[in-house]
């Protein structure tokens, strides 16, 4: 899990996570709410904070999945890097999240926490499914290529001063 905003859903995803045997990796402002559910959930966990680009690749690396069932973001850019690690994401079935993650996310109802641990579980339980997952989140993350973005913003450039 990445951030601890209200809007990133993090009392709802460790409910989810009850009696999942799972490990919780959590990358966020240090907050002593989250840190007593953390303690409290049983659950082996890293809470971290303030990481460079090198050491919040090396976090993905760490990472079996990412959760991210935030209940609003403005784009969702954790979903792009997890994608980009080759990692399956469980995020939002709203706002700016499934245009970021395409077809390549197990989208959840973020308000409804067992709706959260069935995305949770079928990635843990269906192998086939999460590694179809992690082969078109490698398709989706071409959408955002920063050559090709550039490309289609002097395309329209020039269609604008023709």
């Amino acid at each position: 899990m990445i951030g601890s905003a209200p809007n990133k859903n993090i009392l709802r995803c460790l409910e989810a996570l009850q009696d999942i045997p799972c490990e919780i990796h959590m990358v966020a402002q240090k907050e002593d709410q989250y840190m007593k559910l953390l303690e409290q959930s049983g659950h082996p966990y890293y809470y971290e904070s303030g990481l460079n680009q090198v050491q919040m690749s090396a976090k993905y690396r760490e990472m079996d999945i990412l959760l991210f069932a935030s209940t609003y973001e403005g784009f969702g850019m954790p979903i792009i890097e997890a994608q980009a690690m080759g990692l399956p994401v469980v995020t939002s079935n709203i706002s700016s999240m499934p245009e970021v993650a395409g077809e390549a996310a197990q989208l959840v109802d973020p308000f409804d926490v067992l709706d959260i641990r069935r995305g949770i579980l079928k990635l843990i339980g269906d192998p086939t499914y999460r590694a179809g997952l992690v082969n078109k989140g490698f398709e989706n993350i071409k959408r955002f290529n920063p050559v090709m973005i550039a490309q289609q913003y002097a395309a329209i450039y020039h269609q604008l001063t023709s």
